[in-house]
């Protein structure tokens, strides 16, 4: 799917975002901008494509358009990240993509991440000049200093096979079954069920959960009229204790403890 948060922390016209957070985690999605994770403080657990990565303290990762990726923290984990728009940088910056996605011990990152972070809060004029400029010298220093990967036909197929099936689960006009993902990619059902598990790294079931008690959490959050049982029917759930139960497994808490104790919380991705 497409990640949500990018709706949620870019600035109308700036294409370029810079954040720190505690404990973030995301599902597996994928967008069209490019973005740098770094690891603060303690450990980050990367999925990107089909490969696990562990990031410590000082070191980042970077995603680029269409790759398909999801975090999770252990506990007091800080992590920084810039997310930005590649039409924006310089043409020979734009799909330089590094043979290695990890940078250990990544020093340079900091510089960049200052000068990002401070220009599209405070948007002062040229803030995305700015922003850009200083953006393009980390990149430029990465390349300089790590050996760009060289495209191959494999990894445009599988480029493109991971589009087809995000556009699948994103542009469903209702929660997509199984059964349909599994036609959509022209996969028998057994060849779909192992293929999702080893790109995404859970069942089908368990992303389509997620994604629907994500979509709750806005309602939940947006629409104080609508009783739980309403917004659980909404979301694609039979019964209100199948979907009490699920909630409470991706999050934590009950929708009803969700509602009362997190009104001013930042609804995660």
């Amino acid at each position: 799917m497409l990640g949500r948060y990018e709706k949620m922390f870019y600035h109308a016209d700036a294409g370029i975002w810079a954040g720190k957070y505690k404990n973030f985690a995301c599902l597996p999605h994928w967008h069209v901008d490019h973005e740098v994770i770094h690891c603060e403080t303690g450990k980050i657990f990367v999925t990107l494509n089909e490969q696990s990565i562990t990031l410590g303290p000082g070191d980042s990762v970077c995603f680029f358009s269409w790759d398909i990726h999801q975090l999770s923290t252990e506990p007091e984990t800080i992590n920084s990240m810039i997310i930005f728009n590649p039409l924006k940088l310089p043409r020979n910056l734009m799909n330089d993509r590094l043979q290695d996605p990890v940078i250990r011990n990544d020093t340079a990152f900091h510089s960049a991440f200052d000068v990002v972070y401070r220009e599209v809060n405070e948007l002062p004029p040229r803030y995305q000049e700015m922003s850009y400029s200083s953006l393009s010298q980390y990149l430029v220093l990465l390349t300089r200093t790590y050996p760009s990967a060289e495209p191959t036909d494999a990894d445009e197929h599988k480029v493109s096979v991971q589009n087809r099936l995000a556009e699948a689960l994103t542009n469903s006009s209702a929660y997509i079954t199984f059964q349909d993902a599994a036609k959509s990619m022209g996969y028998s059902e057994a060849y779909f069920s192992r293929y999702f598990k080893s790109m995404f790294g859970v069942t089908f079931s368990q992303y389509m959960n997620a994604i629907k008690i994500s979509d709750a959490m806005l309602l939940l959050r947006g629409d104080p009229e609508m009783t739980i049982t309403e917004e659980a029917t909404c979301c694609g759930f039979n019964t209100i204790r199948h979907f009490n139960r699920v909630f409470k497994e991706l999050t934590g808490v009950s929708p009803s403890e969700f509602v009362s104790s997190n009104a001013d919380s930042p609804i995660p991705s």
